[in-house]
């Protein structure tokens, strides 16, 4: 089977996605001054809109040039070449707008890419394949990354494939001191020789990298648009909000995810009243998924 990329992706982005998203950053280019909005990590994935900031060290910005991509800065003012994160040979196979977390305790940061393949609505298929990268920044210059791939396709009652057209989110939950405790993606996804949609959620080792591969069965023909995933405690649980129904005020629903769970969510979708009022807020770090900057 001959795979079918993406030829360009959906630059639209729900402006408040469940209340996570409360405001925007400068994109940041190499020979530009990123804008500096807030010292909480991002888990949202646009691109060109991820800097991290690490005091007395520089400034590290992810961005988009076809694939995922790092420059760095001393400054903030003067920035660069930017350079891929992942292996060339995984460029033909990935989107350039790129998912990333920064840990702060540990120094270390996640990039996750989503696969650019669209899965057949006709016959059996498999998605395709994310890529993780992991490094740590505790010197100047660019960082050294530690790079794997894996497939997030799970069966939950039916078979669910993930879409590769850039609607995916990723998150690392870190516990009440600021241990980094699990990775998650959640990602838009398409039963198996079908055009129904339905949604993947995947829990990674942030040390070994194994996986506990999930889903939620939806088997209507309610769809499954722009999942957003954000820790809900200390103990590391997730929440997912996604929109089922576009072009709409309503349409909105979230489950809950343990940290130890598999399968199924643990508590299933339910509508979501009020989405743009919704903010996530653990013990530990209140709002800390819901800007684009991070600083250390």
């Amino acid at each position: 089977m001959n795979p079918k990329r993406l030829s360009s992706r959906r630059f639209v982005l729900p402006a408040l996605l469940a209340g996570l998203v409360l405001f925007s950053a400068a994109a940041a280019q190499a020979g530009s001054n990123p804008v500096l909005v807030t010292d909480s990590g991002s888990s949202e994935n646009s691109s060109q809109r991820h800097t991290v900031v690490v005091s007395t060290i520089g400034y590290w910005a992810i961005v988009n040039i076809g694939k995922p991509a790092i420059v760095y800065s001393s400054d903030g003012i003067n920035w660069g070449n930017e350079t891929p994160i992942f292996p060339s040979s995984d460029w033909p196979n990935i989107l350039g707008n790129a998912a990333s977390y920064y840990v702060k305790k540990s120094s270390q940061l996640y990039v996750v890419a989503s696969p650019n393949y669209l899965p057949s609505q006709v016959g059996s298929d498999s998605g395709g394949n994310f890529l993780l990268a992991k490094a740590t920044l505790n010197t100047a210059g660019l960082p050294t990354w530690t790079t794997t791939f894996f497939n997030i396709d799970a069966t939950v009652t039916r078979k669910y494939n993930a879409i590769g057209d850039g609607e995916f989110n990723m998150t690392v939950t870190e516990d009440a001191s600021g241990n980094a405790i699990a990775g998650w993606i959640a990602a838009t996804a398409q039963r198996d020789a079908s055009t129904q949609r339905g949604y993947l959620v995947t829990r990674f080792n942030t040390t070994n990298f194994s996986l506990t591969k999930r889903a939620e069965n939806i088997a209507t023909n309610n769809t499954s648009f722009w999942p957003q995933i954000t820790q809900s405690d200390a103990t590391g649980d997730v929440v997912v909000f996604y929109k089922r129904t576009l072009n709409s005020p309503t349409g909105w629903y979230f489950s809950g995810w343990t940290d130890v769970g598999s399968g199924a969510p643990d508590n299933a979708s339910t509508s979501a009243k009020c989405p743009i009022s919704v903010i996530i807020r653990n013990s530990k770090n209140s709002g800390r998924d819901r800007g684009y900057i991070w600083r250390r």
